[in-house]
């Protein structure tokens, strides 16, 4: 395009050009969707765009990724992918986009086979099926009928069974197949038993088997493989298995014959016993040889019932017989024990004796108790023993008397223990001289030789004493030390004699003051106290001297008495210490001044011209003084010196005047903080205690004010000083002064910031120059750090503390900080969404705002508060709303999505493995939905609620489970839990006892599905179908099969009539002169009978008789013992009565000499109490009567009158009557006295 513009003259026209070049905008074409198949074929994006879109342009996938434009459905993901083609300038570039949604076909998995047994469980045919398929397909029979899944093998047929799934467009439905055939089961027969005896002949074990089992079968035995013959003989006893083995997957089948031996009795190998009499009662059952069968029962030699426990005090030597019955078809079986009995000698019973070493030798045989036999040897504690003991050499202990016998007996002994004790030694006798006033004596040190511990003292007037003798206080004598000695030792004793002797007394030293023309004067007169005449004197050389002193000879000096200790006292000693004098000289008087502080002063020094010692002082007040005074507290004035002489000599007086001065107070010292703000004071104030005024001050000897300003004046150690009088000297006191800086906090500062702004250091707000180190708070007056975080902190004033160093006060200031108010925005509620989609609703104010999140959400609108989020994948994303505010500052909300697809389920089932078990279990198959890291949530029918996706312990019956993912999306699939029929035993077969009590019965539970069988209820269990032996009663059977269900019954023993022995005895009390008694049998339930007659004899008769032969008479047990056909036996005993007859025996010699041997003479009675009308009459020879008595048992004592008869033949009658078989009776005979 031309601009023409005209010229003026003579300017001629000018001209310009516009070229304008016109492009035409970019198409992109416009948007497009395609939904593909995994499996279909690759797509050019391209032609899915609307419109006429330009060639040329870029592709992007869903990431933003750049993308080919050929989009491959196997490999590439689903979602939104632009096509941008770029503009020519000035035209913008321009998008268009194709979304893409891919499915995934449906899996059946591949085809499968399976073989199942007429009796297996029903089976799932979902779990038949090859790769991995998906689960919520549906099943078609072999004949296309709709089918559940689950095969029944009992109902169902064989064939070929369809699975299919139905694709999402565009894919295709899907199907495989599952091939299933069924195999038939054989019959084993039902289980049978056998009760075999060892000596059987061989058996066919299939002809045992119950109800027709098919032949072809193999066996099993408890060894291994059968041949199906046994041989009671040789083969073991159990359960023989016979299997008839079938095709896979049928098990092989079979069943049992239940085979018990009983092996032959076996009483053992006779055998023979000999035993000692003392031997105590042994079981004949370990005598017997071999191994003899336990259960049997013993008869003694006679044929009587015996308990097979022998006892050699009581029961007869003799053949013992042991009898096994035998288990039917086996016969009973029995053996012997020929028992010996040998007697034993009598050692006697232990005795013991405790001797002292000092006694003579003993005999130990006496010692022994009872009557032991002699002939034995001795043994001690060193070996072999003569038998006669020697306290003094042999040791104590036990010794041993030993009788040899012949074996089987043993050796008899007894023993003498014997105990020694050592005599006692209580020394020998000693003296002790103490001195009165020495320290306590032990008397025991005193003893001589050597005394033992432990015994007592008694003083010289016999009462007990400790043994400690206290000089001065315990009295002078024998002191008696008594040694006890162990019984039988006697006691030992000895002496200590105790002696006093008394300390010398010197008397008490003094001081004597004579005149040089004075008299003599006796030393001894100056002693104090009441000193002992006849001591000696020594002079102060030490050379002796004769207690009266010369003054005008002898030398003045101490003087010492010495008086002689008695041994063990030492010498005593006093001493005179003798001045001489002339007339005294007790100096001129002196003065004394003295500071009240100065330390004591010994006045005598202050008198003038060389005064004697020896003087008396007397202060002012006229009280006695000792001359040394204390300035402190002694009063001023003159103080008296005194010189006393005895006569002719002149006393002598001086006097020292005292004058005492108070010492200057400066004060105490003291130590005292200012700050540099605090008023002027007085230094004077500062002293501690009561100074005295008009002092002066200095400060490094420097002369200063005592008025401190601590605006100016200098830290550092003021001394007061106070000017003392002569003699005492000036005195100081020192106030250390510290003067502290008031501190600098800075001026107040403030600032406003954003929430999202940088930390703020408070200190920077702060103005003027503050003093770093203090301390921040914040508005709560809460330590702070003094960085303050937008973020976190609480607007307001922030305190800065920086402490005075003291008495300085603390300074602070403030820093307020303030933030800028947002409105904040509202992102709206967390949302969950059971699709990919979900619609956004923010709230607030703002000057601009737009949404963020993962890369696989997209927004319609991302700058839009209220617009719809898409999400190519489910789960939960969080995305956030940001915001700028007017104040530019930042803010954001934040909400959470969940995106969820739908929930698939199937379930498998498990059958409750027993009738009214509760075993039954389920597992779900779920996919889909969006379950995060913590699975599904499976809520059942039966109240059960959680993430396991299979339920156990279920009983027979129909239930729901609902499947719940964490977004609360669900899906709910029924169920069935099926069960088998109730199991029962099929037969219990029983065997009664023997005998009642036996406890020898038998229960056998015959039922080919059991395996483990009680017999108490289900306390215990075992493989065992048979429980003996067993005891009568009723008994709660339980089976259990191979899956642990529980069959129960109840089977009977049933226990026989028991036999009762019983009998009476006619009389059960004779007398001896008619023993004879007839026995009545009473028992019930017995055909067999034994009878023991105290041992007497014995009778296997019903009713029969027996005499008594004992002379003397007694009582007898009479046993029967009672036996039927099978053995049972009970036995009873009565006692029966054989009453004596009176029988007396009279000797024909006695020795009455008084030496209590056979001194008496009388008739002895076995029963004096039934003897009556008694009369014993002697008489001599010539018929003269020397003795009567009508009293039984009253003796002859061989005298006549006063006199003994002499040694002769004498003639006695004896009269009586027998007041049990009232006969009188007369009796003659003669007796010997010798003498």
């Amino acid at each position: 395009y031309t601009y023409s513009v005209a010229g003026t003259a003579p300017c001629p026209s000018d001209a310009a050009t516009v070229t304008v070049t016109i492009n035409t905008p970019p198409d992109p074409g416009t948007n497009g969707s395609v939904t593909l198949c995994t499996t279909d074929a690759a797509v050019d994006l391209f032609t899915l765009l609307g419109g006429t879109p330009d060639a040329g342009g870029g592709w992007t996938g869903p990431n933003s990724d750049a993308f080919g434009g050929l989009l491959d459905p196997a490999s590439d993901p689903t979602g939104v992918y632009t096509y941008s083609v770029a503009g020519t300038a000035p035209c913008p570039s321009d998008a268009a986009t194709v979304t893409v949604t891919i499915n995934t076909p449906p899996d059946p998995g591949t085809d499968g086979s399976v073989a199942l047994c007429i009796s297996s469980p029903p089976t799932s045919l979902f779990m038949e099926l090859g790769g991995t398929p998906d689960p919520g397909g549906s099943w078609l029979s072999p004949g296309g009928s709709v089918f559940g899944g689950v095969f029944d093998p009992l109902n169902d047929p064989s064939g070929t069974y369809t699975y299919s799934l139905t694709g999402t467009t565009p894919c295709p439905s899907a199907s495989a197949v599952v091939e299933v055939s069924v195999v038939n089961v054989p019959f084993p027969g039902d289980p049978g038993m056998l009760d075999l005896c060892t000596s059987d002949a061989p058996v066919d074990l299939f002809g045992a088997l119950i109800g027709g089992p098919d032949p072809g079968g193999t066996w099993t035995g408890p060894g291994g493989a059968f041949s199906g013959l046994f041989n009671p003989g040789t083969d073991l006893s159990g359960i023989y298995t016979y299997s008839i083995v079938v095709p896979p997957p049928c098990l092989t089948v079979s069943s049992t014959v239940t085979v018990m031996l009983n092996d032959p009795p076996d009483a053992g190998i006779d055998a023979n016993l000999i035993l000692c009499i003392s031997s105590g009662p042994g079981d004949l059952f370990p005598v017997l040889g071999g191994n003899p069968d336990a259960g049997g029962y013993w008869s003694a030699p006679g044929g009587a019932a015996h308990s097979g426990t022998f006892d050699p005090a009581n029961d007869p030597p003799g053949l013992y017989t042991y009898t096994v019955p035998g288990t039917s078809p086996c016969p009973a079986v029995s053996a012997v024990v020929d028992v010996s009995v040998l007697g034993l000698p009598d050692p006697g019973t232990p005795g013991m004796v405790t001797w002292c070493t000092t006694d003579p030798p003993s005999d130990l045989f006496a010692l022994l108790g009872g009557t032991p036999d002699p002939g034995g040897t001795w043994t001690g504690p060193g070996g072999a023993f003569s038998g006669t003991f020697d306290p003094a050499s042999d040791a104590a202990g036990v010794y041993t008397y030993t009788l040899s016998v012949p074996p089987p007996c043993l050796s008899q002994s007894s023993t003498v223990t014997v105990m020694l004790n050592d005599p006692p030694d209580a020394g020998t006798d000693g003296t002790l001289v103490a001195c009165e006033s020495g320290s306590a004596v032990d008397l025991f040190g005193s003893l001589n030789g050597s005394p033992g511990p432990g015994g007592s003292w008694n003083d010289p007037n016999g009462d007990p004493f400790s043994g400690i003798f206290e000089p001065g206080t315990d009295q002078d004598g024998t002191y008696t030390y008594t040694l006890n000695g162990a019984i039988p030792c006697p006691t030992d004793v000895a002496l200590v004699i105790v002696s006093t002797v008394t300390e010398p007394n010197a008397g008490v030293n003094g001081w004597l003051n004579l005149c040089d023309v004075g008299s003599p004067a006796d030393l001894y007169a100056a002693l104090g106290g009441s000193p002992d005449p006849g001591g000696t004197w020594s002079a102060p050389g030490g050379g002796a001297f004769g207690s009266t002193f010369d003054p005008t000879s002898d030398p003045p000096g101490t003087y010492h008495y010495t008086v002689a200790g008695q041994a063990p006292c030492p010498d005593a000693s006093a001493s005179i210490t003798v001045s001489v004098l002339s007339d005294p000289d007790a100096g001129d008087p002196g003065n004394l001044t003295l500071c009240r502080n100065a330390p004591v002063a010994d006045l005598f020094n202050a008198l003038q011209a060389n005064p004697d010692p020896g003087g008396t002082w007397t202060d002012p007040n006229g009280v006695l003084s000792s001359g040394v005074i204390d300035p402190l507290t002694a009063p001023s004035g003159s103080y008296t010196y005194v010189l006393s002489v005895p006569l002719p000599c002149l006393n002598d007086t001086s006097f020292v005047t005292v004058e005492l001065i108070s010492s200057p107070d400066p004060g105490s010292d003291a130590s005292w903080a200012f700050c540099e703000t605090d008023p002027p004071v007085n230094l004077f104030s500062l002293l501690g205690g009561s100074p005295d005024p008009m002092g002066t001050w200095t400060l490094n000897n420097d002369s200063v004010n005592s008025l401190l300003d601590p605006a100016t004046a200098l830290d550092g150690p003021y001394l007061y000083t106070v000017e003392g009088i002569s003699p005492c000297p000036d005195l100081s006191a020192t106030v250390t002064i510290t003067i502290s800086s008031l501190p600098d906090a800075g001026s107040d500062g403030s600032a406003t910031v954003c929430p999202e702004a940088a930390p703020v250091d408070l200190f920077s707000l702060l103005g003027g120059t503050p003093d770093g180190g203090g301390s921040w708070s914040d508005p709560n007056g809460d330590p702070h750090s003094g960085l303050f975080l937008p973020s976190i902190d609480a607007q307001g004033a922030y305190t800065y503390l920086v402490e005075g160093d003291a008495p300085c006060p603390d300074r602070d200031a403030t820093a307020t900080v303030g933030i800028f108010l947002i409105d904040a925005p509202d992102a709206g509620p967390d949302l969950i969404s059971c699709a990919l989609e979900a619609d956004l609703s923010a709230t607030g104010n703002w000057i601009n705002g737009s949404w963020s999140g993962p890369s696989t959400l997209t927004w319609d609108d991302p700058t839009s508060p209220l617009t719809r989020v898409s999400s190519t994948t489910p789960g939960t994303f969080q995305m956030h709303w940001s915001i700028v505010t007017l104040d530019g500052c930042a803010s954001q909300d934040s909400i959470e999505v969940t995106f969820t697809d739908s929930i698939a389920t199937s379930t498998s089932t498990v059958a409750a493995l027993c009738h009214g078990y509760c075993d039954g279990s389920v597992s779900v198959q779920a996919s889909g939905g969006n379950i995060g890291g913590s699975g599904y949530q499976y809520i059942w029918s039966t109240g059960a609620i959680g993430s396991s996706d299979s339920l156990s312990a279920l009983c027979a019956g129909n239930y729901s489970v609902t499947v719940l993912d964490t977004n609360g999306c669900s899906n709910t699939v029924p169920f069935e839990i099926i069960q088998p029929a109730p199991l029962a035993i099929d037969t219990v077969i029983s065997n009664d006892e023997t005998c009642p009590g036996s406890c020898d019965g038998m229960l056998m539970v015959v039922d080919p599905e059991g395996v483990l069988f009680s017999f108490d209820g289900g306390s215990t269990f075992d493989p065992d179908p048979i429980f003996s032996p067993a005891c009568a009663g009723i008994h709660e059977v339980v089976m259990l099969d191979p899956n642990g269900c529980i069959a129960v019954t109840s089977a009977v023993i049933a226990s026989p009539s028991p036999v009762i022995a019983e009998f009476v005895a006619q009389p059960d009390t004779v007398l001896v002169s008619v023993p004879f008694v007839q026995f009545i049998n009473q028992s019930e339930q017995a055909s067999w009978f034994f009878w023991d007659f105290a041992g007497l004899s014995s009778s296997e008769l019903h009713d029969p008789s027996f005499s008594f032969p004992d002379v003397l008479g007694g009582t007898y047990e009479v046993c029967l013992t009672a036996i039927d056909g099978n053995g049972c036996m009970d036995s009873i005993c009565h006692p029966v009565v054989v009453l004596d007859l009176i029988a007396v025996h009279v000797p024909n010699a006695f020795t009455p000499n008084n030496d209590d041997i056979n001194d008496l003479f009388m008739p002895v009675f076995n029963h004096p109490e039934l003897v009556s009308e008694y009369e014993l009459l002697i008489f001599d020879r010539w018929g003269e009567l020397l003795f009567e008595s009508t009293t039984p048992h009253e003796p002859w004592t061989g005298r006549y009158q006063d006199g003994s008869v002499q040694q002769e033949v004498y003639t006695w009658k004896l009269v009586y009557k027998d007041l049990r078989s009232f006969k009188k009776e007369a009796l003659f005979g003669h007796v010997t006295v010798l003498r």
